[in-house]
């Protein structure tokens, strides 16, 4: 088994899969039982078959993580532009100020949830690529080249998006009274980023799946 690899593997959270031609010795090193026989190791294949699937359970958990956020911030972006709408077109000005002064810092810390929450799912999403590409490098049978092309660019995109989320101004200026168009814009650009989290993340788990098939034909 290459050492490195297997210093990266038993270093991270998440599982990947060791290089698909390694050969597991025969017999657990120290596997003697009380008799005095060797115990016969876990072959290389049930080895594999079983990092793949914790891999994809700690992926599959990331998305119903991510899926859960996505609902939050969703009805939360919504709740902020109708109150926000509401504050603009029902109100006199003094009844404006007063009432976006009242909820300024609850609104703040949403709009800063939802970037906060975007740039999480792409560092876990980000951690999961880095492991499978490390692991590619040495693999003897390795996954087909177009399918680590087609994430990695998928992570360029989600990263672009969620870094302009990030650029737009969670702050709102209760003196003026561009707070619904304001919120309208972070509306989209969180919509934006979460399109492209999703396709990022669909990308990596098709290389889990065909590491895992090729897993099971060997």
């Amino acid at each position: 088994m290459n050492i490195r690899i297997k210093r990266i593997l038993t270093a991270v959270s998440i599982s990947i899969l060791m290089p698909l031609g390694a050969m597991m010795p025969a017999y657990a090193e120290n596997g003697s039982g009380s008799n005095g026989t060797k115990k016969p190791a876990e072959s290389t294949s049930d080895s594999t078959i079983t990092r793949i699937k914790k891999t994809e359970v700690e992926v599959e958990h990331a998305k119903e993580q991510e899926n859960e956020a996505e609902t939050e911030n969703h009805d939360q972006a919504k709740k902020i532009l109708e109150e926000a709408k509401k504050t603009g077109k029902e109100h006199s000005k003094e009844e404006r100020l007063k009432n976006c002064t009242e909820k300024q810092q609850g609104l703040e810390n949403k709009l800063a949830n939802i970037q906060k929450n975007s740039a999480k799912h792409l560092a876990k999403i980000d951690s999961v690529l880095l492991k499978i590409t490390d692991a590619q490098a040495t693999a003897t049978t390795p996954v087909d080249a177009a399918l680590i092309t087609a994430a990695t660019n998928a992570q360029v995109q989600a990263t672009a998006s969620v870094a302009a989320l990030a650029n737009l101004n969670a702050k709102i200026d209760c003196t003026k009274d561009t707070a619904a168009s304001e919120i309208s814009t972070f509306k989209a650009g969180s919509t934006q980023a979460k399109t492209d989290l999703k396709a990022y993340r669909d990308a990596v788990k098709a290389i889990l799946k065909a590491i895992e098939t090729l897993a099971g034909d060997n």
